[in-house]
């Protein structure tokens, strides 16, 4: 992944752990507080993964093919893994 789309994903990550940060601050002026743990839990979650998206140096190798499949497969099971995580913590 080039360097440019790394701090691309960083900077946007990191917006939207700005937008979390105002819905805590509005939601606490207007005592609305059934979406708070949501709010929190995509803050930190983005700030972390922005911040060390934003840390990652430039590699200069070209990827294989196996890298490029793992990285699609992971990506999916990643996918499947917040889904079914904000389905059971958030509904119920």
């Amino acid at each position: 992944m080039s360097l440019f789309r790394v701090k691309y994903l960083s900077f946007f990550l990191i917006l939207i752990s700005v937008f979390s940060f105002l819905n805590i601050i509005y939601s606490y002026y207007f005592n609305l507080y059934l979406n708070l743990n949501t709010y929190y839990f995509s803050l930190f979650s983005s700030l972390i993964i922005g911040l060390l998206f934003y840390k990652i140096k430039e590699v200069n190798r070209k990827p294989s093919i196996f890298e490029k499949i793992l990285t699609v497969f992971l990506g999916y099971i990643y996918r499947l893994y917040c889904h079914y995580l904000f389905t059971l913590v958030f509904i119920t």
